[in-house]
């Protein structure tokens, strides 16, 4: 009975602090990423329902994840390419300065 008591708190909070409907709130408290969307729903304004905050978060991600687009080496075609990856065509930074 506590544990009932306890939820029926919790998405009385979520209500209230977010302005979402039962079922958004339900949503929420069930959701792994809830610290991220109860701050996307407090942080914009435009962001009133769980559906909106989840797709927001998701457009982050995919930005962020294009952000770093590791292109193969055009030398040895290693997947992670570049002078940092596991491409071995390339010097370290520390060596090209040494010498």
């Amino acid at each position: 009975m506590p544990r009932d008591h306890a939820r029926k708190n919790a998405l009385a909070y979520l209500k209230g602090r977010y302005g979402v409907k039962h079922t958004d709130a339900i949503a929420l408290l069930e959701s792994e990423d809830r610290e991220t969307l109860c701050f996307l729903l407090a942080v914009h304004p435009n962001v009133t329902t769980y559906r909106e905050a989840v797709d927001v978060m998701a457009a982050n991600r995919r930005s962020h994840y294009e952000e770093y687009d590791p292109t193969p080496c055009p030398e040895c075609g290693s997947e992670d390419g570049g002078p940092y990856g596991t491409c071995v065509c390339y010097y370290d930074d520390a060596e090209d300065e040494a010498s």
